[in-house]
């Protein structure tokens, strides 16, 4: 099979033979024409087709965390955060993860930090249950210290910020200027 040689350009052409008739492996073809079109990009393509199967039993598990993903990828935050809560039904913890710091990340953008806040703490929680390699415990924590700093909670705040400080990257240094802020907000002067 072309699908899992990784040949998608092929596998493609095969799919989309059947995605427009009415045989029984219509939308099996159309779920992996859909999942090759995700892959390579064409993310309003791939929407169209994994609305599509919503209603699909076979397929109406999956598909919501596809859906969401591309919503990301568009920047279409409103219906990402209207379609979160079907994947967090499914109780998948490498899915839920990654929804949860989608979710976390439209709330800090937006400045909505208490919010954020409540998403990147399930995040931390599902991350045990998630892959290991996808969960990288210091990637939120400017995020997360930087909601507790916009919220009033200097402690916390300067417990994660310290974590991100210390590592070389470029969002360390924001995590420095924000953690210096912190420590003369909480009195430390010597600290900042």
């Amino acid at each position: 099979c072309w699908f899992r040689q990784g040949d998608y350009q092929k596998a493609s052409a095969c799919f989309s033979q059947q995605v427009g008739g009415q045989s029984k492996y219509r939308n099996s073809s159309l779920y992996y024409y859909a999942h090759i079109q995700y892959e390579s990009g064409q993310y309003d393509l791939a929407l169209k087709n994994f609305q599509l199967l919503q209603r699909d039993s076979r397929f109406a598990r999956i598909v919501p965390s596809y859906i969401v993903r591309i919503y990301y990828f568009l920047d279409r935050e409103d219906e990402l955060l209207e379609m979160a809560p079907r994947v967090f039904a499914e109780r998948d913890a490498f899915r839920n993860y990654e929804v949860h710091q989608m979710v976390g990340e439209v709330y800090f953008k937006r400045g909505e930090y208490d919010k954020a806040l409540e998403e990147y703490r399930e995040a931390a929680l599902t991350a045990s249950a998630a892959t290991a390699e996808s969960c990288t415990p210091q990637d939120n924590d400017y995020q997360v210290g930087y909601c507790y700093y916009m919220l009033g909670d200097y402690d916390s705040a300067a417990a994660c910020l310290v974590r991100k400080a210390s590592c070389s990257d470029s969002v360390a240094q924001n995590a420095l200027y924000t953690l210096g802020d912190c420590y003369l907000k909480m009195g430390r002067r010597a600290d900042a």
